[in-house]
């Protein structure tokens, strides 16, 4: 593992086989958490790669999982040979050592939380268990009559939030709303455990920065020259990047800043992201 600004590298055990679309988050917000783990997930099919970051060597190795989440739903008209057949994990981000995701069955929005173990004994293998949540209906992340989203999943101070924008139509490049939620656990009438989403409608001197494949992350506004109360997202990324939105939670209004005049510019290889520079 290589972080960019400190150049600092940590040896992780071989590993092989894994493919190039592969997305990457770690359990803990810092390295140096004896428990934290780096986890790959595929982003075409559902399987999964994780590993120790830390302590002693017959704890630290892969183990792979292959989950399932039931089908990807797909109308049967538009499908081709590539179409997938099964849901991966795409809105997840991690929390006290937890990964929690978004996920669709029979129609129903569920919630999903995936446990590590990494046993100290060589003879038993790290192992993923899953479990799962229903939403409480009383807040839903996608209002009624809005047919687009995007929704990025992030661990900010404790608190997992749900970044949410959606678009007018399935038009990516006409932008309605925005809102941020907070993810709470509460009981239903027969004492069953739920997932609750509570709008937020001020979360301080934060600023959220948003990229694609639902890679999400924050910083504090004030030591890094951005606004607070706010988040950072690229507009639509197929009419060449120049884009970008900057949403302000209380107001509720949206700011879209121009980031170049080229009209040919394209990033084809590689997406956008951000990565937090410390202040000098």
């Amino acid at each position: 593992m290589w972080h960019p600004l400190t150049g600092e590298t940590i040896t992780l055990p071989p590993i092989h086989d894994i493919p190039v679309t592969c997305k990457c988050l770690l359990t803990h917000s810092s390295v140096a958490h004896p428990d934290c783990a780096v986890v790959l997930l595929d982003v075409t099919d559902p399987l999964m790669w994780f590993c120790r970051v830390n302590g002693e060597a017959d704890r630290r190795r892969w183990g792979q999982h292959a989950y399932d989440i039931g089908d990807y739903f797909f109308p049967e008209e538009f499908r081709t040979p590539t179409t997938p057949t099964k849901n991966v994990i795409h809105d997840v981000a991690a929390l006290g050592g937890k990964l929690y995701f978004r996920f669709t069955e029979s129609d129903q929005h569920k919630m999903g939380v995936v446990d590590l173990d990494f046993p100290s004994d060589p003879g038993h293998p790290p192992t993923a268990v899953f479990d799962e949540f229903d939403v409480c209906a009383e807040f839903d992340l996608v209002p009624e009559g809005i047919c687009a989203a995007c929704i990025h999943l992030v661990e900010s101070m404790g608190e997992l939030l749900a970044i949410c924008y959606y678009y007018v139509d399935f038009d990516p490049t006409n932008i309605s709303s925005a809102r941020i939620f907070k993810m709470e656990k509460t009981y239903d009438d027969e004492d069953e455990e739920l997932v609750a989403w509570r709008p937020v409608d001020d979360v301080g001197d934060r600023a959220f920065l948003l990229t694609g494949t639902n890679m999400a992350t924050w910083c504090y506004a004030s030591t890094n020259n951005l606004r607070g109360n706010t988040f950072y997202f690229l507009a639509h990324l197929v009419s060449g990047h120049r884009d970008l939105c900057i949403y302000d939670v209380q107001k509720q209004t949206m700011e879209v800043v121009q980031v170049h005049d080229y009209e040919d510019m394209e990033i084809v290889r590689t997406m956008p992201y951000w990565i937090n520079v410390p202040p000098c």
